[in-house]
């Protein structure tokens, strides 16, 4: 959250921590009665292995806005200092390529709050052989969704969930945008029956392009293993689905 610095009044979306491998920070809603100075700072903070880069497009920007709006960026490298100020007219554009795993975003506003901005941040690693990973055992029922859905899943990404104690799992797809393909080699949601590499475990599918796994699954182990894997090309939007467990 930001402050308002003269008031001291909380600004909803105003900063905040950002730990996924990719985001969009915009500018607040900032009420037209506000006439005070506005901060707002987000913190970006992802693998280590992982650098920055940020795309930044401002808008409905004043060319007599003489930089009393403006975003500065800083990471790691430069933690002495920072990036120079970023102020403009509308549709100025400009990229930030880092060689950090954290960055700060700084926006500042003056009255009457002209600036706007839209800045999409992405990752990268060191390593071409690297796989992102995520996932972990679950509950009873909940919410199962690929990183950074619906704006999209990263390349080379592997999530891996559990669920025990069950015998029937229902799920609702909100969302399924996997890159299609006719065996589904490239990018894919599979589903054991049972625990990976089990002796008694039976492979149910795996699923790609809008095409989701049955609404219904009936288990025999009392065990559902979950795998999406992206590779390192094309990407589609991701799933996110609801289940409940029986």
């Amino acid at each position: 959250m930001g402050i308002d610095r003269m008031s001291c009044e909380l600004v909803p979306g105003c900063g905040g921590f950002m730990n996924a491998v990719e985001g969009v920070i915009t500018r607040p809603h900032i009420p037209t009665n506000n006439t005070h100075s506005i901060d707002c700072i987000w913190f970006i903070d992802v693998p280590d292995h992982l650098r920055i880069s940020l795309s930044l497009e401002l808008f409905e920007w004043s060319s007599n806005n003489s930089c009393a709006d403006y975003i500065s960026v800083r990471g790691e490298e430069t933690y002495s200092g920072q990036y120079p100020r970023v102020c403009g007219e509308n549709g100025w554009e400009h990229t930030f390529n880092t060689t950090s795993s954290r960055v700060w975003v700084h926006y500042h506003s003056d009255w009457p709050h002209e600036g706007a901005f839209l800045m999409d941040y992405s990752t990268t690693g060191d390593s071409d052989d690297y796989v992102l990973t995520c996932g972990g055992p679950l509950n009873e029922s909940g919410v199962i969704a690929t990183p950074g859905f619906p704006t999209g899943y990263p390349s080379k990404l592997q999530c891996t969930w559990t669920i025990s104690n069950v015998s029937v799992i229902a799920f609702h797809f909100e969302k399924f945008d996997i890159e299609p393909e006719s065996s589904c080699q490239f990018d894919y949601l599979e589903i054991l029956d049972g625990p990976e590499g089990g002796a008694n475990s039976t492979h149910i599918g795996r699923f790609c392009g809008s095409d989701p796994p049955p609404n219904e699954l009936k288990l025999n182990t009392g065990e559902v293993w979950l795998l999406f894997r992206s590779d390192a090309t094309v990407q589609g939007k991701g799933f996110r689905a609801v289940y409940e467990v029986q």
